[in-house]
């Protein structure tokens, strides 16, 4: 500034002149650079349309997404992404919790919630959520606690997005590769390279077909992914905030056995 001759201006006053123009000064986000992607952009052009599209038809939202808490609260803030994989057990916290819940308008929808010690040796649950136990919870709890037909929001999850129909992939040796082409009754010339198999198996590739969606739309119900790196989209993100903050507030009195947790939360 003072070279481009803008005048002398302490450190202090310069801060608060960006403060006040709405310049913050925090940790860089680069999800910022990775939503700008063109594939991303993309995604999420075709989700607002569809979403969009649904709104003017008036169809009811409903927006699901797991979280997690330490059975002694947790106070303290640690960098993440968004899978539940990524959180460490801190000392002190007591045992970890993971939680899945969905809601719309209304709030929370009641009865539906799943809630489960992630070291648990209940044959029902697992350590981690996965496909099957995901899908277990959609037919069981989710799905029949819908009352009218809905579009249900999730994210990209790898337990949201198991695909039915799964194509050729670079880890597939030759004899897979031929073995599904076969079955799709596409005809394999002789004396073939694996990257012209790939490169044949893409030109004839379906559309994917998801575990989750087809399940979904079994019940009368349809499935919207979010984009990718756009969690912002999805309004139960906002919640959980205050449901945590709940929770940290009234655990203790019961002491923090696995059915202190449950009833307080």
């Amino acid at each position: 500034l003072k070279e481009r001759k803008f005048g002398d201006i302490g450190r202090t006053s310069l801060w608060q002149v960006l403060h006040n123009i709405g310049f913050k000064f925090k940790k860089e986000d680069n999800r910022k650079a990775l939503c700008e992607r063109s594939s991303v952009v993309h995604k999420r052009i075709q989700f607002l349309r569809k979403y969009n599209k649904f709104k003017e038809e008036g169809s009811n939202f409903v927006y699901l997404d797991e979280t997690w808490i330490f059975s002694k609260g947790a106070t303290k803030r640690i960098w993440q992404d968004d899978n539940i994989k990524s959180i460490k057990h801190a000392s002190g916290e007591g045992k970890r919790h993971i939680i899945l819940h969905a809601g719309g308008k209304t709030g929370f929808i009641e009865g539906v919630d799943l809630i489960f010690s992630s070291t648990s040796k209940n044959s029902d649950y697992h350590d981690n959520m996965n496909t099957e136990m995901f899908v277990k919870w959609l037919r069981e709890k989710l799905l029949l606690g819908l009352s009218k037909p809905s579009v249900i929001i999730l994210d990209n999850a790898p337990y949201h997005s198991e695909i039915l129909n799964k194509s050729p992939a670079n880890s597939w040796n030759v004899d897979k590769i031929k073995e599904w082409l076969t079955n799709e009754r596409i005809s394999i010339p002789q004396h073939i390279l694996k990257s012209e198999l790939l490169r044949l198996a893409k030109e004839h590739a379906k559309p994917k077909i998801f575990v989750v969606d087809q399940v979904t739309e079994s019940y009368g119900h349809q499935v919207l992914r979010l984009p990718p790196y756009h969690c912002q989209f999805n309004s139960i993100e906002y919640i959980w905030g205050i449901v945590k903050q709940y929770y940290d507030n009234h655990i203790g009195p019961n002491g923090y056995t696995d059915e202190a947790v449950w009833e307080t939360w």
